[in-house]
């Protein structure tokens, strides 16, 4: 990417973000002199932009992208709203969107004359 000139120096080339800054207009009034100058001295700078000037344009004169009756009309056949079933019984869904069981006291075996859950008796 550099190869040593004049006093044993590297060259240096615009980075791929200015050139696209620069053909789009998009640097600073400095900046954009700055890179213009360099584009007159670089030739492979120059050749970037005239390729970033060429992608532009193709990409501008592209037509929209077309799609078939068939494929449009099943997009449109989506319902825009529709209800949702709720959890089963003893099904929850944790606030990280896991799916868990839900265990009343009252319903497990062996939980009925425990008490308090956790084992501790009221005081």
């Amino acid at each position: 990417m550099t190869a040593p000139r004049g006093w044993g120096l590297p060259e240096s080339h615009l980075l791929p973000d200015v050139v696209v800054a620069f053909v789009d207009g998009e640097l600073s009034h400095g900046a954009r002199d700055r890179a213009a100058s360099h584009i007159t001295r670089c030739q492979a700078c120059a050749a970037e932009v005239r390729a970033q000037r060429q992608t532009v344009d193709t990409i501008r004169h592209a037509g929209a992208p077309s799609m078939s009756a068939g494929f449009l009309a099943s997009l449109q056949s989506i319902p825009q709203h529709t209800e949702l079933p709720g959890t089963p019984d003893n099904l929850a869904i944790t606030a990280d969107g896991q799916l868990v069981a839900v265990q009343r006291p009252d319903r497990v075996a062996g939980l009925r004359d425990a008490g308090v859950l956790g084992g501790v008796a009221p005081l």
